[in-house]
């Protein structure tokens, strides 16, 4: 990788490692809610970041020319199973 892969690379994801230092950093406060939603985030992220890796590793097809509908349905599903296992983290819980 040269120099301007590498800041193309981090210009895009920027935001994404300022947030997950942001969750690492509150998951010092000790509510149960709170807790909640610090993992709830943290899960996103990693779906974020596994998203985008996956798009990066497994594809070479430029999604903004050829075909962007496939990276919304990629980024869609990763999101959907993400918040339904946070439901279900949720629900065992609280349930208790």
């Amino acid at each position: 990788m040269n120099n301007q892969e590498i800041m193309s690379f981090l210009q895009r994801h920027w935001i994404t490692a300022c947030l997950i230092s942001a969750v690492v950093a509150l998951l010092k406060i000790n509510n149960q809610i709170i807790d909640t939603i610090l993992l709830i985030s943290a899960l996103e992220l990693m779906a974020i970041v596994f998203s985008s890796f996956a798009s990066f590793a497994f594809t070479k097809m430029k999604f903004t020319e050829e075909s962007p509908i496939v990276l919304g349905f990629i980024f869609l599903g990763v999101h959907l199973l993400v918040g339904l296992a946070c439901l279900g983290v949720y629900i065992a819980q609280f349930t208790n």
